[in-house]
């Protein structure tokens, strides 16, 4: 709650304890959030120019360096320095990401330096420089903590919020749109324009994205979208959440060139997951919506047959899934059902393959692979038309990865291949 140790004074500013801790008891953790949604609001404060103040509020929150933060997070009320570490994971500082936020809580001298800012990227390599944005006098700032001055970056704790609803494409997901065959990829930028990347089939192996074209507006309103054939058309259509909790099925029209129109709700509550990630499972040609909420329940929504409200209940067919910060499934050993690639915090690839039985699909993983934490998005999809699913990447200093599916199911990906530039700049 505090402004930077640079400010006039010299020192942070923060509520008084006994005025913090009674404002604590009245806040709490909202819904899930996507990243793309926790950097599109900080935005809002930026384009307002947001006055910096201990004492008055905009939009419902306290217009300090925490209500800041809490807003951008869309908790339910107004954290301070001393208690965001209740609603934040630590991470390392090399692992953060979009929507993460770094927290400096001096409990010795609480008045002097206290204060948290949102990561938004890294400038160039990661563990270097970064975008950050942090409300401060006179007002609410995104820039580069280069051009802070009087902190010290030991001192910031960098931490992952509980609620963040971290998924394997982010805003960038990948499948067949086409029909052709090879897995196209959809972008969207900061502005909410959605732009297809049509895959140009074998002959663009070393490059097969491009060139890109405009599919889609207002889709910042969007927390995470999915593509996969969900009508069995052979068309990937798009699977998407919003904030308030709906599920929202974009079905392919026909033309590629304009492919998705007007959503339809399909479902209520999808708020509760931290990962959602869609592909056939069952092996009827028709894609399932696997979940995976906050304390690590793996649910199946299978396709009802009805492409109209083709998902009620789901059931529970794992646990333990918290584990992992990606969650994607694919087709990776070609017996047309969906296997699950999964990644944990410490770099480890794992691969869940379909054990046949549609009840208890997933048993235990295999190891396939290691240092994937380098990675923001990884997403399994058939890239090269094989019947076996290959796995796009993406740095978050931009490079795009295609790691090939080698033909042996127990070591199905090796050394990947850059095949573009500029990832980072969707969201």
């Amino acid at each position: 709650m505090s402004v930077p140790a640079s400010a006039a004074t010299g020192k942070g500013d923060v509520a008084a304890p006994q005025a913090a801790a009674a404002a604590s008891a009245a806040v709490s953790p909202g819904s899930a959030i996507s990243r793309s949604e926790i950097i599109t609001r900080a935005e809002t404060w930026v384009a307002a120019a947001v006055p910096y103040s201990m004492d008055a509020y905009y939009g419902g929150y306290r217009t300090d360096c925490s209500g800041f933060v809490s807003m951008a997070l869309r908790t339910n009320g107004s954290y301070w320095t001393g208690n965001l570490n209740e609603i934040g994971k630590p991470v390392a500082f090399t692992d953060l990401r979009p929507g993460d936020f770094m927290n400096y809580h001096n409990p010795a001298d609480p008045n002097n330096g206290s204060h948290v800012v949102l990561f938004d990227k890294w400038v160039g390599a990661v563990g270097g420089d970064f975008w950050i944005y942090e409300q401060t006098k006179p007002h609410t700032l995104h820039r580069k903590w280069s051009q802070t001055s009087g902190r010290v970056l030991s001192n910031y704790k960098p931490m992952s919020y509980i609620n963040v609803q971290d998924s394997a494409a982010g805003g960038v997901a990948a499948g067949d749109v086409t029909g052709d065959g090879y897995a196209d990829v959809l972008g969207r930028r900061p502005d909410g324009t959605l732009w297809l990347y049509p895959n140009g089939g074998a002959g663009s192996s070393t490059a097969p994205y491009g060139p890109i074209q405009q599919v889609g507006v207002g889709w910042q309103s969007i927390s995470t979208f999915r593509v996969a054939d969900v009508t069995g058309d052979g068309k990937g259509d798009i699977v998407a959440t919003r904030p308030d909790g709906a599920l929202v099925l974009y079905v392919h029209g026909g033309d590629n060139s304009a492919p998705y129109s007007t959503g339809r709700v399909i479902g209520e509550g999808w708020a509760q997951f931290s990962q959602i990630t869609a592909a056939d499972v069952t092996g009827d040609g028709k894609a399932d919506i696997l979940a995976v909420s906050p304390d690590g329940i793996l649910r199946l929504y299978a396709h009802g047959g009805d492409n109209n409200s083709p998902y009620s209940t789901g059931r529970v067919v794992g646990e333990g899934w918290a584990q992992f910060t990606q969650v994607t499934a694919a087709d990776v050993t070609g017996d047309g059902k969906a296997d699950i690639v999964a990644v944990s915090p410490d770099g480890v690839l794992r691969l869940y393959t379909h054990g046949g039985d549609n009840n208890t699909p997933y048993n235990l993983g295999t190891v396939i692979g290691s240092a994937w934490q380098q990675f923001d998005r990884v997403m399994a999809t058939d890239v090269t038309d094989d019947g076996k699913a290959d796995i796009l990447a993406t740095r978050p200093d931009g490079p795009l990865l295609l790691y090939t599916h080698g033909g042996d199911n127990n070591t199905p990906y090796n050394t990947g291949r850059q095949i573009g530039t500029g990832w980072n700049g969707l969201a």
